[in-house]
């Protein structure tokens, strides 16, 4: 392949991820269920899908798991906490790196940082 051919897939596979909300959705999918699996591991097993928490493999911040027959993992690498302002107005701001893998290949890797926010469980991206 040519540089200039790389570099078209290249954008063809980023336009793709952008129209799928593949961020988006990585994101919801750590945010609403993935950050919190230990803790439905331990008090609502039932919660989550029998085949995801039957071949479910956690170790650290990478969770690995089986759907539809093929085989995903999700990292989360968190950043070191940033904090802003001071007292009752004061927040703090993780970076974090979420990473998506299918069948052992990393497909998908993202950031959201401090120029980025999130509103109701969704990730906004500027």
């Amino acid at each position: 392949m040519e540089e200039a051919e790389i570099r078209a897939e290249i954008e063809r596979r980023r336009k793709r991820a952008v129209d799928l909300r593949l961020r988006e959705t990585v994101w919801d999918l750590y945010y609403s269920q993935f950050q919190y699996i230990d803790d439905y591991l331990r008090k609502e097993p039932e919660t989550i899908l029998p085949e995801v928490r039957d071949g479910l493999k956690r170790s650290g911040n990478l969770s690995e798991f089986r759907f539809n027959n093929s085989n995903y993992g999700l990292q989360s690498l968190a950043g070191k906490v940033e904090g802003c302002g001071r007292g009752f107005g004061s927040t703090e701001t993780t970076p974090m790196t979420i990473k998506l893998s299918v069948e052992g290949e990393r497909v998908f890797e993202f950031e959201v940082g401090e120029n980025r926010y999130l509103r109701g469980g969704h990730a906004i991206f500027p």
